[in-house]
C-alpha cells in the first residue's frame, strides 16, 4: 500500500465515502491515522523503520552473508527453506533497539491499548502487471498487547525471506536482496462477512469482481477458505454470474489469534452477501477506483468498512499483501 494515498470508511447512512483524518507524527518511521466516522485506528510503519532495525542490529549484514553462500538461481527448495528458517530465527532472537522500541511502545499503547489488531505486511511494489504477492508475506490477526505486536512485527519483516517468498522471487527473476517491507498495525473490525472487491476484472475490463466469505478475511487471502464469487457489469452493476462456494468453514477471531471453525448449518446454504449488499460493495469499489484498486472490506452489522485498501499497481502504485 502506498501510504501517501488516503484511506476511506463507508457507512450505509449517509452512504458516502469520507477522507480519513490523519494525525501527522514527527517521527519518520511511521504515521498514524484514525478513520473518520468510526473508532478504528491504524499505525503505518514505514520501510525506513525496518531498514533502521536491520542496520542498527547488524542483521542486514548477516542476511546478506547467508544469501551470498550460493547463487540464488541455483538453490533448491530445501535450501530455500533452510535459509528462510535461519533468517526467521535471526529476527525472533533480535529485539528492536531500545530507543526505537520505546517510541513504538508509546504509540502502540496510546493508539490500541489492549484492543485486538492485525499486523499486516505491505511490501512496496509487490504487485505489478506481471507479479502478485498476495498471501506470500505474513500477516497476523487478533494480536493484543505491545509485546505481542512488536514480536509479530519482526515476524512480518522476516516473511520477506520466507521460503514461499524466496521461491516466488526466484520464479519471477526478482532481486531478493533489494526487497523491502512496510507494516500496517490496524485495529480489527470483526465483521460477520468479509471479502475483496476488484473494481476492474484483470481478465475482462468491462467487469468487476466481488469475493466474500463468512468471518474474517484472512481465510480468503491465504487460500484457507473458498469464497463466493460474483461477477458484475462495470457499467450497470448488474450481477452477471455468481459462483457459490462450499460454505463449510470460516476463520474467526480466537484468544491470541484466529481459528478455523465450522460454519453453522443455517449459514451453509446461504450466500454471505445479499444481492443488495453485493451492489453496495460494488458501488463503493467503483466510487474509489480512480484512486485505488483492489479493496478488502467487511460488514459489521449493516455497516460496510474498508479495513484495507490496495493501490492499483498496474498504474504504478504501491502494493499491500
Amino acid at each position: 500500500m502506498d501510504y501517501g494515498k488516503v484511506a476511506y470508511t463507508h457507512r450505509r447512512n449517509p452512504g458516502k465515502c469520507r477522507k480519513n483524518v490523519r494525525r501527522k507524527s514527527v517521527c519518520p518511521w511511521y504515521h498514524a491515522q484514525k478513520w473518520s466516522g468510526c473508532s478504528c485506528r491504524s499505525l503505518h510503519l514505514h520501510c525506513s523503520l525496518r531498514d533502521m532495525y536491520l542496520d542498527n542490529t547488524g542483521l542486514r549484514g548477516r542476511i546478506l552473508l547467508e544469501l551470498s553462500r550460493k547463487l540464488f538461481e541455483e538453490m533448491r527448495w530445501e535450501e530455500m527453506w533452510d535459509l528462510s528458517e535461519k533468517i526467521k530465527h535471526f529476527f525472533t532472537l533480535t529485539p528492536v533497539p531500545w530507543e526505537m522500541e520505546r517510541e513504538l511502545e508509546e504509540e502502540i499503547s496510546r493508539y490500541f491499548g489492549k484492543k485486538a489488531v492485525a499486523v499486516r505486511s505491505s511490501a512496496p511494489g509487490e504487485d505489478t502487471a506481471k507479479t502478485s504477492f498476495a498471501g506470500v508475506h505474513a500477516s497476523y490477526v487478533n494480536i493484543r498487547g505491545v509485546r505481542d505486536i512488536l514480536h509479530h512485527l519482526r515476524l512480518v519483516w522476516a516473511s520477506l525471506w520466507s521460503d514461499t517468498a524466496l521461491l516466488y522471487r526466484k520464479e519471477m527473476g526478482l532481486d531478493v536482496s533489494s526487497s523491502s517491507m512496510a507494516v500496517l498495525v490496524q485495529e480489527i473490525v470483526e465483521g460477520r462477512v468479509s471479502g475483496v472487491a476488484l473494481g476492474k476484472n484483470p481478465d475482462n475490463g468491462s467487469e468487476s469482481i466481488i469475493e466474500a466469505v463468512y468471518g474474517l478475511n484472512s481465510g480468503l487471502v491465504d487460500g484457507t477458505v473458498e469464497p463466493d464469487r460474483w461477477t458484475l457489469s462495470r457499467q450497470t452493476g448488474d450481477i452477471k454470474n455468481h459462483i457459490p462456494a462450499e460454505r463449510v468453514k470460516a476463520v474467526f477471531a480466537s484468544e491470541g489469534g484466529t481459528e478455523l471453525k465450522s460454519i453453522p448449518e443455517s449459514l451453509q446454504e446461504r450466500p454471505p452477501l445479499t444481492s443488495e449488499e453485493v451492489l453496495e460493495v460494488f458501488e463503493l469499489a467503483r466510487k474509489i477506483e480512480s484512486l485505488l484498486g483492489d479493496v478488502e472490506w467487511t460488514f459489521r452489522g449493516t455497516t460496510l468498512y474498508l479495513p484495507s485498501i490496495k493501490t492499483d499497481n498496474h498504474s504504478g502504485g504501491g502494493g499491500q499483501g
